[in-house]
Parts: C-alpha cells; structure tokens; sequence
C-alpha cells in the first residue's frame, strides 16, 4: 500500500508517520513535529472559521447564524488542507532526498569500489566519501554512519542495520544491506561494489537511450505543434476576420491575441518543464 493511503486510512499511523519523518531528514525532533501535526489543523480551522464569520456577519450583514453557518465549510477545508501538508510534508522531502541520492549515486559507488580496492575499511571508505562527496543528502548519510560507529559505538555492522532504515533511497538501501551481508559472509567488498556499480551503469544507459527516443518524439510534436501550428491557426483567424466570421461567437482577433500571447507561451513552458523532469531522473 503506498505510504500516503496507509497514513490517511489510520493504520499503524504513528509509526508509518514516523519512518517516513526519519527518512525524510526533517531536522526538528520527531516529538516537536508530531506537537505541530496535532494542533495546526485545529488552528487553521479555528481561525479560517472565525474569519469567514466575522466576514460574512459585519461586511455582507448576514445574521450571525447564517454567519455561522456559511464559515463551517471553509474552516473544515483549512483544517483538511493543514492536516493533509503537514502529512504529506515528509513524505515530498523523503522523495526528493531519494532522488536525489539515485541521481548520482552510481558516480559514489563508483568511488568507493576503488577505496576498497585499495584495502580500506569500510568505516575509512565512508570517512573518505564524506570528504569528498558533493551529493549533499549522500554525504548525510554517511555522515550519519560515522556517527552511528564512532560516537555512538555501535559495530558496522548494526550501524549499517541502521543507516538501511534511514535511507531515503531504496537502491541505497539495498546497498547498505548488500555491504552489510558481504561483510558477514565473503567479505570481498570490492567484487560487491563493483557488481552493482555495472548494473547501475547498464540501467542509466538503459533510461538515456530511452529518454533519447522520448525527446526525439517531443521534438518532432513539438516542431508541428508549436512551429507549424501556430502559422496554421493565424492563417485561419486572419481569413475568418476578413471575411466577418466569428467562431463559436468570439472575435478572431482577440483568438488570435490569446493563442499567441497566453496559449502559445504556457504550451511551450509546460514542454520545458516536462523536459526537465525528465533530464532530472538521469
């Protein structure tokens, strides 16, 4: 079930909100959070309710309970809307943390293949990553690891039990169990890392030639739509406005001055920001 149907429908609520609230990488204290999750839509509501009231009973001169009345509605949809933000607030944060650790997280493996080539342990591997890791919620996570063995005193074992828990990310997730086993059992590390790190290089190739294609058909939609189309339709409008004609009651021109100041702009905005996010996955 996805996580955000399990929270709304009340099973196991608290602590499906609270391994979502860890991965997330909320820096408030899960206790402090949970104070703002069970007040604020009782606020929202309350003051949405008291405004509308005010509102409709000294400026639109309703009795007071039709006054009342009338406000319900809108304090019961700010409440819903308060409780539905702040629910899915860390959820939103532990997606994007997620992607953002997939995006270049087959470049970290990389070097850490190499570390361990060179014999290093894995408490050094992940003291060496944090200096030199760019990937600001990679470096977190190790962060977190160093901080589970050294100052916590826990074994690499269980630290790496833990930081699987933590991740955002399932693929690191994965890896850190990964890390965790081959310690246990072969402890060739280095064959490990190295194994994951082809199979993470053939799935990116995988999504660029098919993001290739993808664009390839984009451009082509877009060079009809966006470049022959718009001649189309001036073409059409200026004939209908020399001709008289309306077109289901409304000027050509002001047709005209919409498609090309309002219509045309927003087309070509949505088509960057598809394209964006679809750059953003590789």
């Amino acid at each position: 079930m996805h996580p955000l149907k399990k929270l709304l429908s009340g099973e196991e609520f608290y602590r499906e909100l609270k391994k979502i609230y860890v991965k997330s990488g909320i820096k408030m204290f899960f206790e402090d959070y949970m104070k703002i999750f069970k007040f604020s839509p009782f606020i929202a509501a309350f003051s949405t309710f008291t405004l509308f009231t005010i509102l409709h009973f000294l400026f639109l001169r309703y009795n007071i309970v039709l006054s009342l009345l009338l406000a319900t509605i809108p304090g019961l949809i700010a409440g819903l809307l308060t409780f539905l933000v702040i629910t899915y607030y860390p959820l939103l944060m532990m997606k994007n943390r997620a992607s953002s650790i997939d995006a270049t997280l087959t470049y970290t493996l990389a070097f850490m293949a190499a570390l361990a080539a060179g014999g290093l342990s894995v408490i050094d591997i992940f003291s060496e990553l944090l200096e030199v890791e760019e990937n600001r919620d990679i470096k977190e996570e190790a962060a977190a690891f160093l901080k589970d063995t050294t100052l916590g005193g826990l074994d690499v074992s269980t630290a790496l039990e833990r930081a699987a828990k933590r991740s955002p990310s399932r693929m690191l997730e994965r890896i850190f169990e990964g890390i965790r086993q081959t310690i246990i059992t072969s402890g060739n590390l280095t064959g490990f890392l190295e194994f994951i790190v082809e199979r993470l290089i053939d799935e990116k190739r995988r999504m660029l030639l098919e993001l290739s294609n993808a664009l390839g058909l984009l451009s082509e939609a877009y060079i009809t739509l966006m470049v022959a189309g718009p001649v189309i339709f001036a073409i059409i409008l200026g004939l209908a406005s020399m001709l008289g004609g309306g077109i289901m009651g409304l000027d050509p021109i002001l047709l005209l001055i919409f498609f090309t100041f309002i219509l045309l702009p927003l087309s070509s905005l949505g088509i960057l920001v598809l394209i964006d996010s679809w750059l953003s996955r590789v």
